[in-house]
């Protein structure tokens, strides 16, 4: 009772996070999924995907402009090759490795290597929080072999940890891609929604059997429910503060999902 109220919490402020910043929150919810509730973190990857692409998804459609001219550098060949590589990941990849390594005469099972490569990806989440966005270089031109290489990466992490990976989205949108800083942090946000859905949808039917419904329901309800909390708290406060408070979250949750998975 007291792990799911305090995953209820999590989800809330890990949705008001997406509202806010409109990337990067989602990052922490596997650390809710696996150490919260419980849930391996092969199984979490699953209900993240679900609850990080639904709430970008309508933190999107929300959020939206009416300017859709970069949505073809958003879907091709960005798009396709990220959306591509986390469904092989998901479908292909990872049921044939081995489920414990043996690294140095240390014994990990795939779980906790799964939570080791998802720290590395919140220190770097965490930098990016730490250091403005702006200090990025925007392209005026598309890189297209960029923007289908950089996709490939981010498929098959979001297909091993379950992250959005919006902090990785938005750098390469703005140094291939040729978005200005608002459309990317819009684009990252579609991107996340057409990665993590059809995986997610992948997964429910094809690889767990075990899927909890109505904890699905619940986390996203409350995800959702607080996206839209922090749209509305975003028109008011500066959110360069709230970035990198976060971001110092971030690295101190990092941290000790290092120490708990290597000890």
């Amino acid at each position: 009772m007291v792990e799911a109220s305090i995953a209820i919490i999590a989800a809330s402020f890990i949705g008001m996070i997406i509202g806010l910043l409109g990337a990067g929150g989602s990052i922490l919810i596997m650390p809710v999924l696996v150490y919260a509730l419980g849930i391996p973190a092969s199984e979490a990857i699953t209900y993240s995907l679900g609850i990080v692409g639904i709430t970008s998804l309508i933190t999107a459609i929300r959020s939206a402009t009416g300017n859709n001219s970069q949505l073809k550098v958003i879907l091709l060949p960005f798009g396709i090759a990220s959306i591509s590589a986390t469904i092989c990941t998901r479908l292909l990849i990872l049921p044939l490795l081995p489920q414990a390594f043996s690294i140095n005469n240390q014994y990990y099972t795939l779980d906790s290597l799964f939570m080791i490569l998802l720290t590395f990806l919140m220190l770097i989440a965490s930098r990016r929080m730490l250091f403005d966005y702006s200090q990025d270089t925007v392209s005026q031109s598309t890189s297209f072999p960029s923007l289908i290489s950089s996709g490939l990466l981010l498929g098959i992490l979001t297909g091993c940890t379950g992250i959005g990976g919006g902090f990785l989205i938005v750098p390469i949108l703005l140094m291939h891609g040729g978005h200005t800083m608002q459309q990317a942090i819009r684009s990252s946000m579609i991107l996340i929604a057409c990665n993590a859905i059809p995986a997610f949808g992948f997964d429910v039917l094809m690889l767990h059997s075990t899927f909890q419904l109505d904890v699905f329901l619940q986390l996203l309800l409350f995800s959702v429910g607080g996206s839209f909390v922090g749209m509305r708290i975003a028109r008011f406060t500066q959110q360069d503060m709230i970035k990198k408070l976060f971001g110092i979250l971030i690295a101190i949750v990092a941290l000790m999902i290092l120490l708990t998975e290597l000890t």
